[in-house]
This record gives structure tokens, sequence and C-alpha cells, in this order.
């Protein structure tokens, strides 16, 4: 079946939809329509893939239906005038998807310069606040162990919009 322009971004639009939705069923019917570029097209204010957007979301079976799929996990999400770099595993370590963290790592999920550098931030938060599994899964994602031994009490994960770091 040929698409058109129209078709294509229809398609891409229902996929974030239903992605927002949880959708599973849909998310895996639409994902036999769409081509890998279309598969990582930007959506919504925030211009979040469908990736992000379930990674964002905490969805473990939406996420590894884009996964398998061929979603690229490496994009980033660039947000505001201070950039944090939020990759599709940065994005669940953030919001404390672990399960979804997990599921990246093995994956094969990876961290860029700038991402091992907020992880690390990351990981010295937690420590303090005693988060043992969200350090467990930052070390598997290849953080530096090393921090944990350099906790600094003045810092927060708040400069880097990443202020949700809870005990579990």
């Amino acid at each position: 079946m040929v698409l058109d322009f129209y078709g294509l971004f229809q398609i891409s639009e229902r996929l974030f939809e239903a992605v927002n939705e949880n959708n599973v069923d849909i998310v895996n019917e639409l994902l036999t329509q769409i081509s890998k570029p279309d598969l990582d097209s930007r959506h919504g204010e925030c211009e979040e893939t469908a990736l992000l957007a379930a990674c964002n979301k905490g969805y473990l079976e939406v996420t590894r239906s884009l996964v398998q799929a061929g979603a690229d996990m490496s994009i980033i999400l660039d947000r505001g005038r201070n950039p944090t770099r939020m990759n599709a595993l940065l994005t669940a370590v953030d919001h404390m998807h672990l399960d979804i963290v997990r599921f990246l790592i093995e994956a094969g999920a990876k961290l860029d310069d700038k991402g091992l550098t907020i992880a690390n931030q990351m990981a010295r938060v937690a420590a303090k606040e005693g988060c043992l599994d969200t350090v467990q899964c930052l070390v598997a994602a290849s953080v530096n162990p090393r921090c944990m031994n350099e906790l600094n009490p003045g810092s927060s994960m708040l400069g880097h919009g990443l202020g949700r770091v809870s005990k579990l």
C-alpha cells in the first residue's frame, strides 16, 4: 500500500496518540504501517518522539514495542534554554521508571558524555537519599560508580530539571 505524505503524517500522529493513551494494541497495529523515519518523528510542543513519551509516562509494554520496531533510543530531547539532553534512558531514570530503565539497558541504550555527566549527578543525589535501586540502574547504565564516593551535599538535580528523586 502506498501512502501519501499526509497519510504518513496521520499514522505518525495516531501512533503518538496511542502511545500517550498507553494503547499497546493500537501501537502494535500502527507499527506495521509506519516507516523508520516516521517512527522517530517529533510531536507536541516538547517535540517528543513516541519512545520518549512512553519512557516519560512509564509505559513499559509500549516502550518495548517501539524499541523492538526500531525506535531510536539515542534521540535527544533538548528542553528549553538550558537543555538537559534527555534521551530515552535518562527520561526513564528521571521519572523513576526502573522497569523501563532495566529494559532499555538490556536493549542496549547508551548515554553520551553529557548524558553521563547528568546521570552521575543523578546517581550522587540518589545515593545521598538512599535510592539504591536508582543507583544500581544508573551504574548499570555506565555511570561511574566512584561518583558515589564524591557526594556533594550542595548538589541538586533541580538545576537540571531533574528534581523527582524520592525513596523507593
